[in-house]
């Protein structure tokens, strides 16, 4: 038991900073069950990235689907817009459960692979990869 709480604190701390995100506020055992019962599983080549309306909300991030681990709302080649947390000014996002992305992380970005339902990613579960 002891073994399992630690790896899932773990991964949550990993997350939180790969993302170089505000800490999130849900237990981590909450973003590790998103990611396991996400429907689709895919990975998008990043060409262009919204920002939110104000110094954050949520940022559309548009790319070709490159890989699909999961899941068949999603094929290879289609293009695809996601719809990511993300902070674009110096204001701070309300405290909760969200997981909030620099968008000047998300320009930088390669590669996003999210975990989504229906198109909607999964508990703000994205990882971003590489730099263009």
């Amino acid at each position: 038991m002891i073994a399992r709480l630690t790896t899932t604190a773990g991964l949550a701390a990993t997350l939180a900073l790969a993302a170089g995100t505000a800490q999130a506020l849900l237990p981590p055992q909450y973003y590790e069950e998103a990611r396991t019962s996400a429907r689709d599983v895919l990975t998008i080549e990043i060409s262009g990235v919204g920002k939110p309306s104000g110094d954050y909300g949520d940022c559309a991030v548009s790319g070709t689907v490159i890989e699909v681990e999961r899941g068949s709302a999603f094929k290879v080649g289609q293009n695809a817009t996601l719809q990511v947390a993300c902070i674009a000014g110096p204001g701070s996002p309300p405290p909760g459960p969200r997981i909030w992305h620099d968008v000047s992380r998300l320009n930088g970005a390669k590669r996003l692979k999210a975990w989504t339902n229906g198109g909607a990613v999964a508990r703000d579960q994205v990882e971003l990869f590489g730099r263009r």
